[in-house]
């Protein structure tokens, strides 16, 4: 079995071992922002640092395959965090061409599936790829808390804390599109 490309799944791109490790990096940066919480309602929604510990969870290595062809069971991953890319970008991208196949209602016949949109051209490949980046790098794993709200008795105040996609230090763009595309 060849790691080089990534293969298809019913008409997309096959992200369950990314999607199984990704949410690993997802669930414990969501654990370890809960642990940081404050004790007190803050005034405003907080953005969280990229602390020793998430960058130490998102370096972990990827668990291997349990069944391969060949007896390989390594990933193209270096890391967990790599793996969490990779599966927000095919996400995005998928989302990308769900837009492209409705507003191109006339150009759906001679495509009739999302890989046919996405590898329909160069130009459309770029389009897709960078419209993924972009919505990746403006993206971030956020957790909520409520706090009773002094002034509305009985409704909660609500605050977000987010680690923002952008402070992940080591990932690369040209390296992510390769891995997932």
């Amino acid at each position: 079995m060849t790691l080089d490309g990534p293969p298809q799944y019913r008409d997309w791109l096959d992200d369950r071992s990314e999607r199984f490790r990704g949410e690993k990096f997802s669930s414990g940066t969501k654990t370890i922002l809960r642990e940081k919480l404050p004790a007190a309602v803050p005034a405003r929604d907080q953005v969280m640092s990229y602390t020793g510990a998430i960058r130490e969870l998102g370096n972990s290595r990827p668990e291997p395959l349990l069944v391969s062809a060949e007896g390989e069971r390594g990933l193209p991953y270096e890391s967990i965090v790599e793996c969490y890319a990779v599966w927000q970008l095919r996400q995005n991208a998928r989302r990308e061409v769900e837009r492209l196949i409705t507003s191109n209602m006339d150009l759906t016949l001679s495509v009739r599936d999302p890989l046919g949109w996405l590898y329909r051209s160069r130009a459309d490949y770029r389009s897709i790829t960078a419209a993924a980046w972009q919505r990746f790098r403006n993206g971030s794993i956020t957790v909520a808390k409520a706090w009773p709200d002094p002034r509305r008795p009985g409704r909660p105040l609500q605050r977000y804390f987010s680690l923002p996609h952008t402070s992940i230090v080591g990932l690369l763009e040209s390296r992510l599109i390769r891995l997932a595309f």
